[in-house]
């Protein structure tokens, strides 16, 4: 698990969950998990274990470039938000801690920053914490039409990303 510099925000894998003394030494109160079907049983028995979680958001996500993970950037910002300002930290993790929880991660970059940091600059700040991030080629185009869009509040409204859901992925 590491600290994104800057920011209450911790990225890591899956058994970051299970550390959970240096869960409480980060504060960790919000946890993402960005996890497909095989891997949600363990985030959610690990996480059953440790008593300083006030929130938990599942994202149903498999790390293959044509998983729509643009969908849940809205809600990943405002969960995020929202447990920063409540004064905790938040710990995104997916299975290896590289593609998934990166992407959220970066998403959440993009928000705060917007529009000043572009997607290939905060990926480069994201790896001084994490050296190995590396969103897949599906997850970084959507991260460049995030960035494209403002990193708007809601999707649904968007022109482009109509043009995307309608796209042959």
């Amino acid at each position: 698990m590491d600290r994104v510099d800057g920011y209450r925000v911790y990225i890591g894998s899956l058994f970051a969950l299970r550390n959970q003394d240096a869960l409480k030494e980060a504060n960790i109160t919000h946890v993402i998990s960005a996890v497909g079907p095989k891997e949600r049983p363990s985030a959610i028995s690990s996480l059953q274990t440790y008593d300083g979680i006030r929130g938990h958001l599942t994202l149903d996500l498999l790390d293959q470039d044509k998983e729509n993970m643009l969908q849940h950037f809205p809600q990943a910002v405002r969960f995020m938000e929202a447990a920063i300002a409540d004064g905790g930290a938040v710990l995104v993790h997916c299975g290896l801690g590289v593609s998934r929880s990166a992407t959220i991660v970066l998403a959440y970059m993009l928000y705060q920053a917007r529009p000043r940091l572009a997607p290939g600059d905060a990926l480069l700040v994201l790896r001084g914490s994490r050296a190995g991030c590396q969103p897949n080629a599906g997850f970084t185009e959507q991260l460049a039409l995030y960035h494209q869009m403002g990193c708007p509040e809601t999707l649904q409204d968007q022109t482009l990303y109509q043009q995307f859901l309608s796209s042959e992925r």
